[in-house]
């Protein structure tokens, strides 16, 4: 049932009245916070961001929700890429001597290699991801939206027992 509640949201986002704009910077924050472990300063400072820029707050949401089973997915090579910069670049070690030597940098938790390796993943892939994000919440709502709302299969499962016991549980074809 959780997979269909995440569906939701996600088709409730898309025909949602924000801008492919605001949808994609808010999913690009929450891949931010959802890269790395969630007590820690650029988590608190993102999430404060989130909330004072006009961003779709549902959007940040469901963008932690699935950057959080991604970075479960990929926590390996996070730990490895974190153990190249960490422990195998020598020539880095007196900068972060210095950098977690400040007294508030422990507590971003990048002495971690995972963490590390999931905040640079975060920081590489943040215009990617914006740019894939806009382009498709743009793409959705110029060619499929209609077609998605329009088609025989969705009203059919619409008016399905199977899809009424789930809109029962899950609310998904209420708004």
């Amino acid at each position: 049932m959780p997979f269909f509640s995440l569906i939701k949201k996600a088709l409730l986002l898309l025909n949602s009245d924000d801008t492919p704009f605001q949808i994609a910077i808010a999913f690009t924050l929450a891949f931010f916070v959802g890269f790395t472990p969630f007590l820690s300063i650029q988590n608190f400072f993102i999430i404060l961001l989130a909330f004072i820029l006009n961003i779709s707050l549902k959007g940040f949401f469901l963008g932690l929700t699935i950057s959080g089973l991604i970075y479960y997915l990929l926590t390996y090579p996070f730990h490895y890429l974190g153990k190249l910069i960490l422990i195998d670049s020598s020539f880095l070690n007196s900068f972060f001597k210095i950098f977690f030597d400040a007294p508030l940098m422990l507590y971003t938790n990048l002495n971690n290699t995972i963490a590390l390796g999931g905040f640079l993943s975060a920081i590489i892939l943040f215009f990617p991801i914006f740019i894939l994000i806009k382009m498709f919440v743009a793409y959705y709502r110029k060619n499929l939206q209609d077609k998605l709302n329009n088609s025989k299969i969705f009203k059919i499962f619409a008016k399905s027992p199977v899809s009424m016991f789930i809109g029962k549980v899950t609310g998904f074809f209420t708004k």
